[in-house]
C-alpha cells in the first residue's frame, strides 16, 4: 500500500511535471521522453498503458470473484 501511495503522491507528480520555458528537460522525465520521437514510446508503455491497467485491474478481480462466489460450488464438483 505504501508503494502505491509513493506512486500516486510523489513519483507521478514528478513525472507529470510542466517544465517552464527554456528549463532543461533532463529534470522533467514525461517532456524528456516525448522530446524525441524514439523515445516517444517509452511514455506511452511506460505511463499511459499502466493507467489503463490500473483501471482495468479491480474491474476484473470483481467480475472473477462474482464469478467465482455465484459459481464456485458448481465447479468444483464438477
Amino acid at each position: 500500500m505504501a508503494g502505491r501511495l509513493a506512486g500516486a503522491y510523489v513519483i507521478y507528480p514528478w513525472y507529470r511535471a510542466v517544465p517552464p520555458a527554456g528549463a532543461a528537460l533532463a529534470g522533467y522525465p514525461q517532456r524528456l521522453l516525448m522530446s524525441n520521437p524514439a523515445t516517444s514510446g517509452w511514455h506511452d508503455i511506460g505511463m499511459e498503458w499502466k493507467e489503463h491497467i490500473a483501471w482495468l485491474a479491480p474491474i476484473s478481480l470483481t467480475a472473477c470473484a462474482y464469478v467465482f462466489w455465484r459459481y464456485g460450488r458448481a465447479s468444483v464438483r464438477r
